[in-house]
């Protein structure tokens, strides 16, 4: 009698374990692939962030005379700019190696103030510049 109980004792922490693995595999499974495509993301927005390469030119204090330089090796899609607490929504692409003014982006001409800040976002991230 005692080594029949022993079996069933066996058998029946077999059947638990057994029944366990496929919750607790899926589970896992499942965290790795959102912890994998959270990363391939992350990973994406650096690469682009590193490879976009954007120069402010400020030869006079309107929008004509403010010059936006793209000396990076991908397209910078300009979506967002703001202006002396003003935010401006385009949708503008400024090309590898193009120069563009302001207003060609805004399509108006304004006054900028002295050491104002422009703030830019760029291919989903933002860059701060000093005028």
């Amino acid at each position: 009698m005692k080594a029949i109980s022993s079996i069933f004792s066996t058998i029946i922490v077999i059947v638990i374990t057994l029944s366990l693995l496929l919750p607790l595999y899926l589970y896992f499974y499942n965290v790795y692939n959102i912890n994998k495509s959270s990363i391939n993301v992350n990973y994406g927005n650096l690469v682009n962030e590193i490879q976009t390469k954007i120069s402010v030119i400020p030869l006079n204090y309107t929008s004509s005379g403010i010059l936006i330089y793209n000396y990076g090796n991908v397209p910078a899609i300009i979506t967002g700019i703001t202006i002396m607490n003003r935010t401006y929504n385009v949708k503008y692409t400024v090309y590898p190696g193009e120069i563009v003014r302001f207003s060609s982006i805004l399509g108006s001409s304004f006054y900028v103030e002295p050491n104002s800040t422009i703030i830019l976002q760029i291919n989903d991230n933002y860059y701060y510049y000093q005028i």
